[in-house]
């Protein structure tokens, strides 16, 4: 056996299969496949469907060098967002000796020293689709703007740059994040911080990937949690399928994921030559998902913000360009879009998303997107193996920045 890896998501989850699909349980999966002995730790008692794998802890064991040094791992991989309350775990590993490598988000760094108004338009974004009066969704984002200027300039900023001091390696899942970690620590701990920040992208499940005897289709592809009405924004998503679909006959678009009755009462009130091509999947396994994501052309992301989504890097990988907001609090489409991989929307509004997935779809038609290109770019920020050497290489040799 090459080692003892473990990985650690401080929140508590279900330990079932679903929980080993994405970030600290797909993780795990990926050490053991290539050859170490790997679990995935998290807080709390067992759960009737906890897997194997799983390994439950106390708040009282996370927080003990002792319980951690009984271990006898050769590294961690927690998968988090810096936040003070974890940092009696991250202090633990280090006091044990242990190589700790720290996966983060990258939404909203740095705040509120750095996009002050990016921030208030997307707090407005997340009260743009909830049904209230305007005047109380005004009052909503201001109040959230200001407690988010008071509470977030500690604890996101001193108390967060506090707890990456005891990280060996600090991977982020796109450049923003890099810049913005970046700031944050210089601010705090001068230019000599000593926090090892890299790129690392966002490891998928290696059933996403491009196939060149697969034909792309003029298809957009959807995938997200489609009950959560602030975040994931499910009206934004049909508003965009409806004026798409009726502008473009020869379109279809296919919506994966959990979705309420919402969703559904929009699909029946479509014409039956529009809802045929919007096509309402729910839930479904990765191989399904990743086959349409295949075929697919565009992926579209119609969210208020997301640091980095796991199906976008999916979607890269499998060639398939995103078109999402033009934000800094949506970086991987930014990302995408600078490389010329990806559409994004100049502002929030139905027909800024159409005119965006247009272009895309425009792009493909006159060969301007090379899917064999975009594939390779995306894999070394999107495959399991590539982002863990990276990981299992730098992080034992790099020095804490306590310990500088």
């Amino acid at each position: 056996m090459p080692g003892r890896w473990y990985t650690c998501a401080p929140r508590r989850f279900a330990g079932n299969e679903g929980f080993f699909i994405r970030d600290s349980g797909l993780i795990c999966r990926g050490l053991q496949q290539l050859g170490y002995e790997s679990k995935a730790i998290m807080p709390g008692p067992p759960m009737e469907d906890d897997l194997p794998d799983l390994l439950r802890a106390s708040t009282e064991q996370l927080s003990s060098p002792e319980w951690w040094r009984a271990l006898e791992l050769d590294g961690v991989i927690m998968v988090a967002w810096g936040m003070h309350k974890h940092t009696p775990i991250v202090r633990a590993i280090a006091e044990a000796g242990i190589p700790l490598a720290l996966h983060i988000d990258g939404a909203n760094v740095f705040f509120p020293f750095k996009h002050q108004w990016d921030y208030l338009k997307t707090l407005w974004r997340h009260e743009s689709d909830l049904d209230l009066p305007k005047a109380l969704k005004v009052v909503s984002c201001l109040k959230r703007y200001i407690v988010g200027a008071l509470v977030l300039s500690i604890k996101h900023s001193l108390f967060k740059y506090r707890h990456l001091r005891y990280t060996n390696l600090l991977t982020c899942q796109t450049p923003t994040s890099v810049e913005g970690h970046e700031d944050l620590c210089r601010a705090f701990g001068g230019t000599d911080h000593g926090i090892n920040i890299t790129l690392a992208g966002n490891p998928v499940s290696p059933c996403y990937g491009w196939d060149a005897s697969v034909v792309k289709q003029r298809k957009v592809i959807a995938v997200g949690r489609w009950d959560d009405f602030r975040f994931k924004r499910p009206k934004v998503l049909a508003a965009v399928a409806e004026a798409l679909l009726r502008r473009n006959p020869d379109v279809v678009f296919d919506i994966y994921g959990q979705y309420t009755g919402y969703l559904e009462n929009w699909h029946r009130s479509l014409e039956p030559s529009v809802a045929a091509r919007a096509r309402l999947h729910g839930r479904q396994p990765a191989t399904v998902i990743s086959q349409s994501m295949r075929e697919a052309q565009v992926f579209l992301c119609p969210s208020s913000s997301e640091g980095a989504p796991v199906a976008a890097f999916e979607a890269l990988i499998c060639s398939t360009v995103p078109v999402g907001i033009d934000s800094p609090n949506m970086p991987v489409v930014r990302w995408a879009a600078g490389k010329n991989q990806g559409e994004a929307a100049e502002r929030d509004t139905p027909e800024s998303y159409v005119a965006a997935v247009e272009r895309a779809l425009c792009k493909w038609q006159e060969g301007q997107y090379d899917p064999a290109a975009i594939h390779q770019y995306w894999e070394q920020w999107a495959r399991m193996d590539i982002f863990l050497k990276r990981i299992i290489e730098e992080a034992p040799k790099a020095r804490r920045a306590i310990d500088r």
